[in-house]
């Protein structure tokens, strides 16, 4: 159960997120530039004329603005679901578990990441961590989730 673990505050949670804003950041940046000169070579190579050209820099475009919208929940989705961490939680050495102390599940990892999308366009939602005995936010009571510390 969770009354066995000590509950991660604000600062922690904050510092984990700027760690994983910027990992996201930079893979966003390489998976689309990786993307759209792929795009852009096949285009060239297979079919050059000019309308061609344009369509793949258009592509390209909307597969780069695709990784850094979409990406970051990817990202936070699968690796919650398989180690109840993203980097920036494991280098604080906290995690999220259910509040029944066991693993997220998909379910529950989609939710918590719809929900924290929510939360990201309230911003003030965040501050709900500060003040609650179990320092969940909003988008943890939403997906029934907790962020703990993790035992040495």
């Amino acid at each position: 159960m969770i009354q066995n673990f000590e509950f991660a505050g604000f600062w922690d949670r904050f510092v984990a997120r700027i760690i994983d804003s910027i990992v996201m950041f930079v893979l966003s940046i390489v998976i689309g530039i990786i993307v759209w000169t792929f795009g852009l070579l096949i285009v060239i190579l297979i079919i050059p004329s000019p309308e061609n050209t344009l369509f793949a820099v258009g592509c390209g475009f909307l597969a780069f603005l695709f990784s850094l919208i979409i990406g970051p929940s990817i990202y936070t989705i699968v690796l919650h679901k398989k180690y109840g961490q993203t980097i920036g939680k494991k280098a604080l050495e906290i995690k999220v578990i259910k509040t029944n102390g066991k693993p997220l599940n998909w379910k529950t990892a989609i939710i918590r990441e719809l929900a924290d999308v929510i939360n990201a366009i309230i911003v003030l939602t965040y501050l709900i961590i500060v003040f609650d005995s179990k320092k969940q936010g909003l988008h943890d009571k939403i997906a029934d989730t907790v962020v703990v510390r993790v035992k040495k």
